[in-house]
């Protein structure tokens, strides 16, 4: 398989040290870095945000055009792994032409982070659908836009999501056999104790937790939770 990806100066400590370090898989990789960003922390919702989103709808049409039935992976590059999602991945695929992260517990609305997609007309043709909405101004950006043509059916695609172990924070508590993380949903840039703090150091806060959490025993969050238990008054 193939994944794409993009990546800026303010985000290359997130590929370099959480993306390549954890990836599981033997993958061939596009992360294409973008030198031309308008400068910034590349914090969510600013200029140099919603500019990379545009680029990577630039990049996916032309990688879904240069791979004719051939399957490749779109991925934020704010994502650590677990293990290998090869396997995982191929199995969601199966009669459909894209799958998602899912976005919350219960809803039906998708996460754009992690895709995998099928290179066919149908999925250009989606894709084509989505770069051409305007988003600017939406706080989700794409993923406003994708969820809006998925429900309503136009352009058709065959779609589906991931299992939780596809993770994210608003899936609720991580998975005991998680297979990746994405560090989206972490805190808005802002001042803590005197110090601005941007959007990427709340994510590498997230990824550290996240990581800590995935690697302690079961039985150690077991008894963690009954201390609490029993310590309620």
């Amino acid at each position: 398989m193939k994944l794409f990806s993009i990546c800026t100066a303010p985000a290359a400590v997130l590929k370099d040290e959480w993306f390549l370090k954890t990836l599981r898989d033997d993958w061939e990789l596009h992360i294409v870095d973008l030198d031309d960003v308008p400068q910034g922390n590349g914090d969510y919702l600013s200029r140099e945000w919603y500019y990379c989103i545009r680029k990577k709808f630039d990049i996916l049409l032309d990688a879904i055009a240069a791979n004719p039935d051939g399957i490749i992976i779109w991925a934020d590059i704010d994502i650590q792994f677990f293990r290998p999602c090869a396997g995982i991945i191929r199995r969601c695929l199966q009669d459909r032409d894209i799958v998602f992260q899912r976005w919350n517990r219960s809803g039906s609305e998708i996460n754009s982070g992690f895709m995998a997609i099928r290179c066919n007309d149908r999925s250009r043709a989606f894709f084509k659908a989505v770069s051409a909405t305007d988003f600017s101004r939406r706080a989700f950006a794409d993923q406003d836009a994708i969820n809006d043509l998925l429900k309503a059916g136009s352009p058709p695609i065959r779609w589906g999501v991931f299992p939780r172990t596809f993770y994210h924070v608003y899936l609720g508590p991580a998975p005991g056999r998680i297979a990746l993380h994405h560090g989206c949903g972490a805190p808005p840039p802002g001042i803590r104790d005197g110090r601005f703090i941007s959007s990427i150091e709340h994510k590498i806060d997230q990824m550290i937790m996240i990581r800590h959490q995935a690697q302690t025993p079961w039985w150690r969050h077991l008894l963690r939770r009954l201390r609490r238990t029993l310590l309620c008054p």
